[in-house]
């Protein structure tokens, strides 16, 4: 039922796109990610993937390769989500983004836009720079085409440092909600 209501929610509010952190609260993944952060001194709690929700109901995230999903996978009880909108982008600014990501998705049938699991594991050692120049980790792909639209956002953030980067540019960005099957 919350789900349902999220989603509603975010088709009534959404002039979209908007940004996507979600925390697998039951994926191996993503609880290895966790204890990683921690041991670089990440405070707990951070997100574990980014994505784009395209229109209401859909987000385009880079799994294993770029693809279209649908929001309710992410709504099921096992994820945390956070909604982050710009509050300033024009028609012409969302038009881009919206373009930008149709076009990917094009691209991505083609084989490109692949993961970087080598990127993933720099982020790890704190070398963000050493990736594979044609492949995408979940986070970098969200920054790629961001920085269409705000040049002062990081290249290659990890999820937790674009949800730290949104954060500081309260100006810019606002969180649109939370969905956390563990909050009252």
């Amino acid at each position: 039922m919350a789900a349902e209501m999220i989603t509603r929610g975010i088709a009534l509010a959404f002039r979209g796109p908007a940004i996507v952190l979600t925390d697998n609260m039951f994926s191996l993944t993503a609880s290895t990610l966790r204890i990683f952060q921690r041991k670089l001194g990440h405070s707990t709690g951070q997100y574990q993937h980014a994505m784009w929700l395209l229109e209401a109901g859909q987000v385009v995230t880079q799994n294993w390769k770029l693809e279209r999903a649908n929001l309710q996978n992410y709504l099921t009880g096992k994820h945390r989500v956070k909604f982050i909108v710009a509050k300033d982008w024009t028609a012409e600014e969302r038009d881009e983004i919206r373009r930008r990501l149709r076009t990917n998705l094009i691209h991505a049938a083609t084989g490109y836009y692949r993961y970087d699991w080598l990127g993933v594991l720099s982020h790890l050692f704190r070398c963000s720079r050493v990736n594979f120049p044609s492949r995408f980790y979940c986070s970098e792909h969200v920054a790629s085409i961001l920085r269409r639209v705000d040049r002062r956002c990081p290249a290659r953030p990890s999820p937790a440092q674009l949800n730290a980067y949104l954060k500081s540019r309260p100006e810019k960005y606002c969180v649109l909600g939370v969905f956390d099957p563990y909050q009252d």
